[in-house]
């Protein structure tokens, strides 16, 4: 063998170039990083699918409580004005002077309304957190002492403790769904920063100058 082609032989047992590869291996490297994408593009699909149906069920939670808070809150409402109705009640009522025709509407009118703020409170306190469960509770409690009232005088320390528990769950409720006391929004202008700025300092001076002459 001549020393050429000796060295080459060397070269290449030394360097791995030979046939010690088999040819079917860039094939299987190949098809295995095929198979891991697939397996991984499946999997991050897959989160990403899950990830949307929660948002959506999150989304569709969140509606059902804004509706059934809303209508909890309306209930109430008018019992609380239903309350401030003058009249004679069951335990003021004497021969002479009958229960008053307007305090027996606004009863039927209370236990209307307390049937339909159960419903909504039953749907409150499946779906609803704690932070809005409490003040809900408090509301229907002091709307269905309202549906045992006998007095005027009851009625009216009803009608302001049913306040306050309104009060509280309308500031539960605007914390929960995100929308709190907003700022006032700023006057929109055309001008330039300086030249507000300007105008200003000349309106100032302006009226200096009308209060010295």
């Amino acid at each position: 063998m001549p020393a050429t082609a000796a060295a080459l032989v060397l070269l290449a047992q030394a360097t791995g170039t030979t046939e010690s590869a088999p040819w079917w291996g860039v094939p299987v490297v190949a098809g295995t990083f095929l198979i891991i994408g697939g397996v991984l593009g499946h999997q991050f699909n897959k989160r990403q699918e899950d990830r949307k149906a929660e948002r959506a069920l999150s989304e569709r939670y969140m509606d059902q409580r804004l509706e059934h808070c809303s209508n909890l809150l309306e209930e109430a409402r008018a019992v609380k004005e239903t309350l401030g109705e003058a009249g004679v009640w069951p335990a003021e009522a004497t021969p002479s002077s009958k229960v008053s025709e307007k305090v027996t509407v606004a009863r039927d009118l209370i236990r209307g309304a307390c049937k339909r703020a159960m419903s909504s409170y039953s749907s409150i306190t499946l779906i609803a957190p704690e932070t809005l469960r409490k003040p809900a509770r408090s509301v229907v409690v002091g709307m269905m002492y309202a549906r045992i009232l006998s007095t005027s005088q009851q009625a009216r320390d009803t009608q302001k403790s049913l306040s306050a528990a309104i009060q509280q769950f309308e500031a539960a409720g605007r914390k929960h769904f995100g929308a709190g006391e907003q700022e006032a929004p700023k006057p929109v202008t055309d001008e330039p920063a300086e030249e507000q700025g300007e105008l200003t300092r000349f309106r100032r001076w302006l009226a200096w100058w009308n209060e010295t002459l």
